[in-house]
């Protein structure tokens, strides 16, 4: 993280904005347009993300995110990792510090946790190509059994779980045990 700060601090002051936030001014760099209607994602010169639009307000850095982020979900992964590179070269920013602080992590809870069919089938989407953190991984039966998630959606969650149950252990024994099956 701080290679990115020290990258942040070498960009021309003319790049940055300020936009409101609910806490004061921010002070940001938009780096991805990513939908039609104007919302941007963007860093804060100490290396945080924020959503926002160019003309009106951003999210504070470091607040939780909301669901103003949801549209990253509408992209593929692959294309969200080739959108941070182009940012990452067009602004000579480290490629693995901007691709590991995006909050991919807490955008899939919130798509999760909505009542969107939508959001939940692009988050389900997502987990298919991703390691499952322990607390998603137990938001599946949830959403498994939905009517919120559509018919397909809810089969994914299905394959999810066992997935999840077959490849590795399940987030309440990960911990507790060692190579070879065995407590620690």
């Amino acid at each position: 993280m701080t290679s990115l700060v020290a990258a942040l601090s070498r960009l021309d002051e003319r790049v940055w904005r300020k936009s409101a936030s609910g806490q004061g001014a921010v002070t940001w760099l938009p780096l991805w347009l990513v939908s039609d209607s104007g919302v941007w994602f963007g860093l804060t010169p100490g290396g945080l993300w924020v959503v926002g639009r160019v003309s009106g307000q951003v999210s504070a850095p470091g607040e939780k995110p909301s669901p103003g982020w949801l549209p990253l979900l509408d992209s593929d992964e692959p294309v969200v990792k080739e959108e941070v590179s182009y940012v990452s070269t067009k602004y000579d920013l480290p490629l693995e510090p901007l691709l590991q602080s995006l909050p991919i992590d807490d955008i899939i809870r919130i798509a999760l946790a909505t009542s969107n069919p939508h959001w939940i089938d692009r988050a389900l989407i997502w987990l298919e190509s991703r390691e499952n953190p322990g607390d998603i991984y137990a938001m599946l039966p949830k959403v498994a059994s939905s009517r919120a998630a559509g018919q397909k959606a809810r089969q994914r969650a299905q394959r999810l779980m066992k997935r999840g149950t077959s490849n590795h252990l399940a987030p309440h024994s990960r911990a507790s045990a060692a190579p070879g099956g065995t407590a620690s």
